[in-house]
């Protein structure tokens, strides 16, 4: 009869290493004092790009974050390939969790960028720095204590309207809870 001794052992450790593991995970993932860094792909109406971020949790609701984005593309409307760098600047407050493993986030910030074009006479300038605001939703779903897969959609309106003022991303990528 030890086999069945040794069964129920089981049938009551599992579940007690599975509750340890859930409260452990749910401390470490949304803490006042995480730091975090993530990379990701971002995708515009016009451009695709890469962007590296750094975020910092103020507590289990609220974190700031700032993250460089560069991105390459084609103006359709004038024919021209373009780049640009962007720093972005700004928080996020979680609206939603579900189990702590999806954290739905509201984000918003400052946005400054410095875009060029290769064939400039069609816009007038070869360069341009331009700033604005951003605002959007950032789903964060937690596949272990410390990753995250990353989808951020967002809006921005930038003050200058020599590369166009309005902009929609939508990126893809993976967080890193240090």
């Amino acid at each position: 009869n030890l086999l069945n001794m040794e069964t129920k052992f089981l049938l009551i450790l599992i579940p007690i290493l599975l509750l340890c593991y859930q409260v452990s995970f749910s401390q470490i993932t949304h803490v006042k004092g995480v730091k975090g860094i993530e990379l990701n792909y971002a995708h515009t109406q016009e451009a695709q790009g890469v962007s590296f971020g750094y975020s910092s949790f103020l507590s289990e609701k609220s974190y700031l974050k700032g993250e460089l984005l560069y991105d390459w593309g084609t103006d359709e409307d004038r024919n021209k390939d373009f780049s640009s760098i962007t720093a972005d600047f700004g928080g996020a407050y979680t609206l939603t969790n579900i189990d702590d493993y999806v954290y739905i986030n509201a984000i918003g910030g400052a946005t400054f960028s410095i875009e060029q074009v290769k064939e400039a006479e069609a816009y007038g300038t070869d360069s341009d720095f331009n700033f604005g605001v951003f605002a959007g939703t950032e789903i964060e779903g937690y596949i272990s204590p410390k990753i995250a897969l990353l989808l951020n959609a967002n809006y921005r309106y930038r003050v200058k309207e020599e590369f166009g003022r309005t902009r929609w991303y939508l990126k893809f990528g993976i967080k890193l809870n240090l």
